[in-house]
């Protein structure tokens, strides 16, 4: 039967999947595929996963592009980030919304950091702080009225 060609590297294997122009031969089947016709490269823009040399295409925040497989004992190219411990995504340096960053980042400023935002959360449900300081107002009007009422009452007696 076929062997594995490469036990380093989990993703290589008889039954995996080729990607053309990757230097690997990952179906241990003739070296590496040459990328022919039409293909988009990895980070390119696409719709389908046919659209793609790497034959994989994903999406993530409002982006759709060509990636590679990608993990712990296999990295990603130069400018490639593995995101999740799947795909290799272009490096994103900058941002302009949490979901151009992907998950566990966010955007801060224009570029993407890993983590959850630290300091103050806005907190929508919570009427605004004008709404308490004209009920305050309200309130002590009302209060100093009553009390000079009282007052002149007390006066007349």
């Amino acid at each position: 039967g076929l062997q594995d060609c490469n036990d380093n590297d989990p993703t290589i294997h008889p039954k995996g999947q080729e990607i053309c122009g990757n230097n690997k031969d990952d179906d241990c089947q003739n070296g590496d595929a040459t990328c022919t016709g039409n293909q988009k490269q990895l980070g390119e823009s696409c719709q389908l996963h046919a659209d793609c040399a790497t034959g994989l295409c994903a999406k993530r925040g409002s982006q759709q592009l060509c990636v590679q497989p990608c993990n712990a004992t296999t990295p990603c190219p130069s400018g490639y980030d593995c995101v999740e411990n799947a795909a290799c995504w272009p490096n994103q340096d900058k941002c302009l919304q949490d979901t151009d960053c992907g998950k566990n980042a966010f955007c801060n400023e224009g570029t993407c950091v890993q983590g959850k935002p630290k300091g103050c959360q806005c907190n929508t449900s919570a009427p605004a702080p004008s709404t308490f300081g004209w009920m305050f107002v309200c309130l002590l009007a009302l209060f100093t009225r009553r009390r000079h009422r009282a007052q002149g009452q007390s006066k007349e007696k």
